[in-house]
């Protein structure tokens, strides 16, 4: 108090002094957001002022003074001016694509704007020590320096406060006690830098990127420009990452474009009435259709105008989790049909996405296989009667016990049998239980089923297995018809067979009862040998008989079909 104006802010007389003098002239006068430069703590700082100079007269009518109303708007001045350029910032950003352009116009804009000599942004590694620029912006007074650095050349300090998202400002490097020490100022002597604004950006706990600005010389950085440096820092970051993912998301798409488009089967995108937003070359290719007819039309026209199209296929099933499949026949543009199967499934959107595969040429194939397997089918059938015939005439001489005929008949038939099992399931094989029914058939009797029963778990057996089977079984049940249980009205039979899938094993027990006393031949037969010999060379299996007082019993075990049948043994 008491002091002249211009002993404590002498700084100030160039901006001021001719606004005083007018005053005291007789000249009021207004003044909003003025700039002065004021020295504070030792350096220039830019300031804004709003204030006036009225002139206060004495009783006599002469200007005995002024009156000076003033109120500093520097923080509001600079809110407006970071604000602004925030504003022009974010509409230099908002349609840039890539990453690399992003940060190049944030950091020119960040540097014009502060007059900096450089500003970079870059990545910081998973270890939070090494950081990367590719490219950063100078005046051209300083070189680039971009790259990898290593941060911690720049001090522990420097290092944890980065970690922990603290804004570093270094307003002389040289004179800081915080980076004294030979190997610091190396560091900050290699990268032509005596002052630093450096924003740390910590995403999900972890030091992810940065933003610095970098001067020659000493600067007193202000808490406003620290404040902007921080707001271009987060929007920079929102920025690359956004176009990061926007670039992904372009790389996904050309990806799936590229399938899309180079995919074999022809793919179809409905919308939810039915009409084609989408077709790929294959589908084009498919129907004969180029793409802008096929778009907009409703899939029902390529289908006979029936309401059995992608879609409709799909929604029949009633659910969205599982694609529904089906076969179909599509309409060509020149008026033929093509076979088709169509799997469908949903989109996000309501629509539905179908894949198309021509099955035209696995049709064909179907229908060549099932003629040949009908024409192979009536060949074994007629080499069977033939051979019947044959053995029929040859058998008839006088020395050929009739007993000997009716056995080799009967195993003919048995194998004719054999076969009609294999051809009820296109030679693929047979059941276990429709083999046993095959066997039981001729020996069973109304109201009572225990006179030949059989049951047990679904075995497949290939049709190598599946004919050797069927003939052992046949020449069991001739045994017992002629020499066991069959042979007695009271007689029984049972079969029965179970799988332990720990074992790999399947189980087959042949079991008689109620027949006449049994007792082992004297000498194997023809019979035995079939049994024995065909079971071990077409099941792997271990063949057991045994002459029990109440019946034979015939114990079978063989590995499952598909599985190691390890060492072979026969009982």
């Amino acid at each position: 108090m008491g002091r002249p104006f211009f002993e404590v802010w002498p700084e100030v007389d160039d901006e001021v002094g001719p606004v005083i003098e007018s005053a005291y002239a007789g000249d009021a006068s207004f003044f909003e957001d003025l700039p002065v430069t004021l020295l504070r703590q030792g350096a220039p700082h830019q300031a804004w002022f709003t204030f006036s100079y009225t002139p206060v007269e004495d009783e006599d009518g002469r200007i005995a003074g002024a009156l000076c109303l003033c109120r500093e708007t520097t923080e509001a001045v600079l809110a407006k001016q970071r604000a602004a350029f925030l504003l022009e910032l974010e509409g230099v950003l908002r349609p840039l694509t890539e990453p690399r352009e992003v940060i190049a116009a944030a950091q020119r804009a960040l540097g014009e704007h502060l007059g900096a000599n450089r500003v970079g942004y870059g990545d910081v590694a998973e270890d939070e020590r090494f950081f990367t620029t590719e490219h950063n912006w100078t005046d051209g007074t300083v070189e680039h320096h971009s790259g990898l650095h290593d941060l911690a050349a720049f001090g522990p300090p420097v290092l944890e406060a980065m970690r922990h998202g603290v804004t570093l400002r270094v307003n002389d490097a040289a004179t800081e006690p915080a980076f004294a020490g030979a190997e610091v100022q190396a560091a900050f002597a290699g990268l032509e830098l005596k002052a630093s604004l450096v924003v740390s950006l910590v995403k999900g706990g972890r030091l992810t990127a940065a933003l610095y600005v970098h001067q020659s010389t000493p600067r007193y950085w202000s808490d406003d420009e620290a404040r902007l440096v921080e707001e271009v820092a987060e929007r920079t970051w929102s920025a690359v990452e956004r176009a990061r993912a926007e670039a992904e998301l372009r790389r996904s798409e050309a990806r799936y474009r590229e399938f899309f488009e180079t995919a074999g089967d022809a793919i179809f995108i409905e919308d939810v009435d039915g009409r084609y937003v989408e077709v790929n070359a294959a589908a084009c290719r498919l129907i004969g259709y180029p793409r802008d007819e096929l778009i907009g039309m409703d899939s029902r026209l390529l289908l006979g105008g029936d309401d059995v199209g992608p879609a409709a296929t799909w929604r029949r099933t009633g659910g969205r989790d599982q694609p529904a499949v089906a076969d179909r026949r599509l309409r060509r543009k020149d008026g033929s049909w093509v076979e088709v199967e169509i799997s469908a499934g949903s989109l996000s959107n309501g629509g539905v996405e179908a894949v198309v595969r021509d099955i035209s040429a696995r049709r064909a194939a179907e229908a060549r296989q099932r003629l040949m397997l009908n024409e192979l089918n009536h060949r074994v059938k007629n080499s069977l009667a033939t051979v019947q015939a044959i053995a029929a005439q040859t058998l008839q001489r006088a020395d050929v016990p009739k007993d000997v005929r009716d056995t080799f008949a009967a195993r003919l038939i048995a194998l004719a049998q054999a076969n009609d099992v294999l051809i009820a399931e296109d030679w693929s094989g047979a059941g276990l239980e429709a083999i046993a029914a095959q066997v039981a058939s001729p020996h069973a009797e109304s109201g009572r089923p225990e006179r030949f029963s059989y049951g047990g778990p679904p075995v497949h057996l290939p049709p190598k297995s599946a004919t050797a089977m069927a003939l052992a079984l046949h020449e069991l049940a001739t045994n017992a018809a002629k020499y066991g249980a069959l042979s007695k009205p009271e007689g029984q039979v049972s079969l029965s067979w179970d799988v332990d899938p720990a074992a790999g094993e399947i189980a087959i027990s042949w079991r008689e009862r109620g027949g006449p006393p049994v007792s082992p031949p004297a000498r194997s037969g023809f019979g035995t040998r079939l049994i024995r010999q065909g079971l071990k060379a077409d099941l792997q299996a271990k063949v057991a008989v045994s002459y029990e007082p109440e019946g034979l019993v015939c114990s079978i075990t063989a590995p499952l079909p598909g599985t190691d049948p390890g060492p072979l043994e026969i009982g």
